[in-house]
């Protein structure tokens, strides 16, 4: 029988892990010298903001939705620069691709344009560090958890740790499932997009309760991230096609961007395809294998 551990200190190292790596990247993305900096501080928001769910029961409410509220808003400010920075890189890597001089020139005159943007964006991302620094955030919450890690267990008998993880897991795993009639739809771009984040959410909650289950858990957050990824990329083509689209029907009368736009249509609509049979076949992989009913053995 496995003895019964109480959610409060755990939930406070676990946070504390996520809120140092939050900590470490915030300075580089203030100073946007390397966009992996804003790209590793919202994955390290998340993660933190996904702890804070899962835990919740261990936290202070009026606290936990006053940090959720600054978190996000950080990862929201960042969100855009982020954005900017992930459009640029498929352009760079998207011109490869292209053979035609003309085409090639379009693309950098798109990338030059995003470049701009991504500028402007940045002193949004300075300012909500800036406040964010000055109303002491991660300082609180990191006395807060240093103080919930000394808590005596709860006598209260309501929550073990081991049933705590069972149902968090189980819940995510269920908002995944509840998207997997849209899996054999490559039309329904909006509905693929949320399984992605769905399948986000259910593998950080999995990562949160790792430790309790050392390596036997390994296989199933790798699943899931295999997911997301797959869906990732199908959702970043939607986003460009859409875009090119957007070009190549634009008021402006350029004729060399139109072309170049549609041949781009073109180009991604083929990518997105190739990307979203690697995401079915790896789902129905997964379903074969019986991959969700195991997890669940694994964690009763």
């Amino acid at each position: 029988m496995t003895k019964k551990r109480s959610p409060e200190k755990y939930a406070a190292r676990m946070i504390s892990k996520h809120l140092k790596r939050v900590s470490r990247e915030v300075n580089g993305a203030y100073e946007a010298r390397d966009p992996e900096h804003v790209h590793q501080a919202r994955v390290a928001s998340r993660r933190l903001r996904n702890s804070f769910w899962a835990f919740r029961e261990a936290l202070p409410p009026v606290e936990r939705a006053l940090w959720k509220k600054q978190i996000k808003n950080m990862a929201d400010a960042m969100g855009r620069a982020r954005d900017l920075d992930t459009q640029i890189l498929f352009l760079e890597k998207f011109a490869k691709k292209v053979k035609k001089k003309e085409y090639r020139a379009s693309i950098d005159r798109l990338a030059a344009h995003l470049r701009e943007k991504r500028k402007r964006a940045q002193p949004r991302v300075k300012k909500t560090l800036a406040e964010l620094k000055r109303k002491k955030t991660l300082e609180k919450i990191a006395k807060k958890m240093d103080a919930l890690s000394k808590t005596p267990p709860s006598r209260s008998g309501k929550t073990d740790l081991y049933e705590l993880a069972e149902k968090k897991i189980r819940k995510r795993l269920k908002k995944l499932l509840a998207c997997e009639e849209h899996a054999g739809h490559p039309e329904r771009s909006r509905e693929l997009h949320m399984m992605r984040i769905a399948a986000k959410k259910f593998r950080y909650t999995m990562e949160n309760f790792q430790p309790l289950y050392g390596k036997k858990i390994d296989p199933f957050i790798d699943a899931a991230h295999a997911v997301q990824d797959n869906l990732g990329r199908v959702h970043d083509l939607d986003v460009w096609i859409d875009h090119f689209r957007k070009l190549q029907g634009g008021k402006r009368k350029d004729g060399d961007l139109a072309r170049a736009s549609a041949y781009f249509v073109k180009l991604c609509s083929r990518t997105r395809r190739q990307a979203y049979l690697k995401f079915v076949k790896h789902w129905r992989t997964l379903r074969k294998k019986n991959k969700w009913k195991k997890l669940k053995a694994l964690i009763t």
